[in-house]
């Protein structure tokens, strides 16, 4: 049966382990890590299916590193809601055939020396979610994704500072990456050229726009002021409303596709709290909102279904607003068995163009 494991640095009622590396080791594929508030020893490994939850206040520290990776097609890791104290932390995803959903991951706030980048390599499906990386003297790119298919949303990332040449905010190589509600910034330069956005290549790159009204792609100077993306033998999909999306000049060659998208965010949820997935699409076109199991996708004509057919429910539908967008809210049971489940959305809006698939939004209950 699956079990969870509280981890509590001052062996509070119900601790079972009073640091990460020992709890992590003695779970079993599908438990819970509940770690409460406390600072605990990084440079963890997790190689099975499981699920990390960390509550307010916890931090990873000394080697500030997390580790994911050998997953097999069946697994699948979630963590959440960690702080690494380090001027050098690091994610890394690598060689996972099952998913991994990251998100509420970032650099602790009160030490401003504290970095966090992520490095995903050889993976298939990866969901990063409100999450804030930056990159250090070492990892100049905040994010880097190579041979891999990578979700981004609610994601802010800023690239190295640096002399000649800062970091970029992302780095793409030869891979599939959805960028929804981002905020990408390349490094600042002190007299030489600042960080890209974006710099990818021989990749497809997909920026949707923010749900809140505003730009959410900030980019830095490049060579040139409208410079923001190099896409080198890239394909790169980008909103057609430009309202949606601040979509800097791309510099290397790379082809540009402006297009109508739907996109889908759903808050953090809780329990016993409510819960609200916001739709954009066309004006006044239908949309639905579906839950599944989250799969690697499937070709629907143009688009892509991230959830498995087999498993699909939808939970509501409506007529998107003459504001372009539509709300969906319900209450989440006060029941603790949903704590630390973690829960694929997707979104399907139906405009007279032909079906509009979002990125999946996948989430953890707290």
């Amino acid at each position: 049966a699956q079990r969870t494991i509280i981890v509590d640095q001052a062996g509070g009622p119900g601790t079972q382990s009073r640091d990460l590396p020992a709890a992590i080791a003695s779970a079993a594929r599908g438990d819970l890590i509940l770690v409460r508030a406390g600072s605990y020893t990084g440079g963890v490994v997790l190689d099975k299916s499981i699920r990390i939850l960390g509550e307010p206040n916890s931090v990873i520290r000394n080697s500030a590193a997390l580790t994911v990776r050998g997953l097999r097609a069946s697994d699948h890791v979630s963590v959440q809601g960690l702080r690494f104290d380090s001027g050098a932390g690091r994610v890394t995803i690598e060689g996972c055939a099952g998913r991994v959903v990251l998100s509420d991951l970032s650099p602790l706030l009160s030490n401003g020396g504290a970095r966090l980048t992520l490095d995903v390599r050889n993976s298939k499906l990866v969901v990063i979610a409100t999450s804030r990386f930056s990159g250090d003297a070492s990892h100049a790119a905040a994010v880097k994704v190579s041979r891999s298919m990578v979700i981004l949303q609610r994601v802010q990332t800023k690239g190295a500072a640096g002399g000649s040449r800062a970091g970029a905010g992302l780095t793409v190589i030869d891979s599939d990456v959805t960028s929804q509600s981002c905020i990408l910034r390349g490094g600042d330069a002190s007299g030489g050229q600042a960080g890209y956005a974006i710099e990818a290549w021989r990749s497809t790159l997909t920026l949707a726009g923010s749900i809140v009204g505003r730009s959410r792609l900030e980019v830095g100077s490049g060579p040139a002021p409208s410079a923001g993306i190099l896409a080198v033998s890239t394909k790169v999909t980008a909103e057609s409303d430009s309202r949606k999306l601040s979509f800097p000049g791309v510099t290397g060659g790379g082809a540009v596709v402006r297009k109508s998208m739907a996109s889908l965010m759903v808050d953090p949820p809780r329990v016993g709290g409510q819960f609200r997935a916001t739709i954009e699409g066309d004006i006044y076109s239908q949309a639905m909102l579906c839950i599944g199991n989250l799969k690697a996708p499937t070709a629907w004509g143009s688009e892509r279904l991230f959830l498995d057919p087999a498993s699909l429910s939808v939970i509501a539908t409506a007529q998107i607003s003459m504001f372009g967008w539509w709300s969906y809210q319900t209450t989440i049971p006060n029941d603790s068995v949903l704590r630390g489940m973690t829960f694929a959305f997707q979104a399907i809006a139906m405009p007279s163009s032909g079906a509009k698939f979002s990125a999946p939004s996948v989430v953890t209950v707290n």
